[in-house]
């Protein structure tokens, strides 16, 4: 059964009132009314609403933008010439100041030579080392087969294993880990020395 056109129904569907639109205009009126101005008795009492911000601080001999206000001095700066003392004074005076640059130089040097030797460790985290050292020992150098190995979720490409090989090599502490756990580790003599074997 098909309703008519006309019906009174569909006439109520096409009145949509916007209700949002006339409670922000509402809320933007408030506002308006309510205009804030600062805290301070003095500058609600001069404060005059038909003025604009900035004439209102103007008038009341503040600044808006301090930065406008005092801009920053570039250039050269002249100085005036100072009073020197001639005699034995000036000879200590001058001595003082090159004895502490002195002191100065050689402990930015030894500061230098104190960032130089410190070295920063880099080590693979723990679940990498092993997964690496299960490849090594399953693949030896062939990257193409690590690369289709199960144990390799993240689907690293071959020149990604490659790298992952050659940080861990350059990783002194877990390079020596992992030979030790080869057992192709040099031994090392009682002064400490690695001891290379010899092939005669």
């Amino acid at each position: 059964m098909a309703r008519p056109a006309n019906s009174k129904r569909n006439r109520q569907k096409k009145k949509h009132l916007n209700y949002s639109r006339k409670t922000s205009a509402k809320k933007k009126a408030k506002r308006r009314r309510k205009q804030k101005v600062g805290p301070h008795e003095e500058i609600r009492k001069s404060w005059d609403p038909s003025k604009s911000l900035k004439e209102n601080y103007d008038e009341m001999g503040l600044v808006l933008n301090v930065n406008a206000s005092l801009p920053l001095q570039t250039g050269k700066v002249t100085l005036e010439p100072m009073e020197v003392e001639h005699g034995t004074k000036k000879k200590q005076a001058k001595k003082r100041p090159r004895e502490r640059a002195a002191e100065r130089m050689e402990l930015d040097l030894k500061r230098k030579e104190a960032e130089r030797a410190k070295v920063k460790t880099y080590l693979l985290p723990e679940p990498e080392y092993l997964w690496l050292q299960d490849l090594l020992d399953q693949y030896g150098e062939e990257t193409q087969k690590m690369a289709r190995d199960p144990k390799n979720h993240y689907q690293l490409t071959p020149k990604q294993i490659q790298r992952k090989i050659n940080q861990l090599k350059n990783i002194p502490d877990q390079w020596a880990r992992y030979l030790k756990h080869r057992n192709s580790l040099p031994s090392m003599n009682e002064d400490g020395q690695v001891s290379i074997p010899t092939t005669d």
